[in-house]
């Protein structure tokens, strides 16, 4: 990890920070507790990539509920789903991240799971215009639309072998050549939640299948 990454681990300064947000850790775990309720509820028979989205949908969801008195707004601008503060000009998105996700550790640099589109890399860009880390390099039009805020990762990743979900709300600035974002400004490192408090249901464990059978006019059923 880079030496100019700021990294905040120790609840005093993690609320000392988020304050200056307008946040508060009970946001990130709220919203993080709804999307793995929400996952848990999907069976075998579920697409992955349903369980996944349900998760991120009703984190995001959530999240924009918890964060609403604190100045927050839902934001669909560039169809880039985040919650707003326009006043701060901070956006903030919810995104899977690696095993290195929510761990203090000077040689471990997190980065999503995934790789992101044109409006993370456009995002990207634009918080490093914002905070002028590279001048000159980075050239973002006036009319873009995410023009003028900075956007925070809510980065998560669920642990097995310490059966806990590790989470770090993170100032992205770059990222990798296959698209995924590597490069942070600032880490907050949140508290881990164990899965144990979750409900969970086997995701072999599918429903019993109810088909109603009504009888046609003929007779027939």
């Amino acid at each position: 990890m880079p030496a100019s990454v700021v990294v905040v681990s120790t609840p005093e300064h993690r609320a000392e920070r988020l304050a200056k947000l307008n946040l508060k850790e009970e946001h990130f775990r709220n919203a993080i507790i709804a999307g793995e309720n929400a996952r848990s509820i999907c069976t075998g028979n579920h697409p992955a990539l349903y369980r996944g989205m349900k998760a991120w949908g009703e984190g995001t969801r959530t999240l924009r509920d918890e964060t609403a008195r604190s100045g927050y707004v839902a934001d669909e601008t560039a169809g880039f789903a985040t919650a707003l503060n326009r006043d701060l000009g901070i956006a903030i998105v919810i995104a899977a991240g690696d095993a290195a996700t929510g761990v203090d550790r000077d040689s471990l640099t997190p980065q999503t799971k995934y790789r992101k589109g044109p409006l993370t890399v456009a995002a990207v860009e634009c918080n490093k215009f914002q905070l002028e880390l590279f001048p000159g390099l980075v050239d973002v039009p006036e009319d873009d639309p995410i023009n003028g805020r900075t956007t925070w990762f809510l980065m998560t990743y669920r642990d097995p072998s310490s059966r806990a979900i590790r989470a770090e709300l993170s100032l992205p600035a770059a990222m990798t050549e296959d698209a995924r974002v590597t490069g942070w400004i600032e880490r907050i490192i949140l508290e881990p939640i164990p899965v144990d408090e979750l409900p969970t249901l086997p995701a072999s464990e599918a429903p019993p299948i109810d088909v109603p059978v009504e009888r046609l006019p003929d007779g027939t059923s």
